[in-house]
């Protein structure tokens, strides 16, 4: 199998600037669990995925400095 049989076409994404409800609501409409994140220009900075959105300073879940 190849990635071409199973990947979407229809991408959904969001901008850097767009808020993490917004994300969460894009992710559950859509019933995906990861978000390509581009900048303004349309270029692709990251990946936001449901994992990032568990571990949370806010929560204690995050990365220990």
């Amino acid at each position: 199998m190849q990635a071409l049989e199973v990947m979407q076409r229809k991408v959904v994404t969001v901008t850097a600037e767009a808020s993490i409800d917004e994300a969460v609501r894009l992710m559950i409409l859509h019933r995906i669990g990861s978000l390509p994140v581009l900048e303004a220009a349309g270029f692709l900075v990251g990946i936001l995925c449901q994992s990032d959105l568990v571990r949370r300073i806010e929560l204690g879940t995050g990365a220990r400095a």
